[in-house]
């Protein structure tokens, strides 16, 4: 879901922070809001989401919009 959603959004900017509020169904849960934390930083591990720069920027790297494309079609 977190993927979809970075992708889906892709070019949008938005930091690690708010793409785990897009996610949640309760941003005042501070579990979940880890969570989802936890899951884009795995994510960034598996080579499908980069952090650009410094700024914190999340987006999906060329592979993740490549095999969301696939998977589409």
């Amino acid at each position: 879901m977190i993927l979809e959603e970075a992708i889906e959004l892709h070019p949008q900017r938005l930091t690690v922070g708010e793409l785990s509020l897009r996610i949640v169904s309760d941003p005042e849960d501070s579990m979940e809001v880890e969570a989802a934390t936890h899951a884009i930083r795995d994510l960034r591990g598996s080579g499908l989401l980069r952090y650009r720069n410094d700024d914190g920027v999340v987006e999906p790297t060329h592979a993740a919009i490549r095999a969301a494309a696939l998977l589409a079609a």
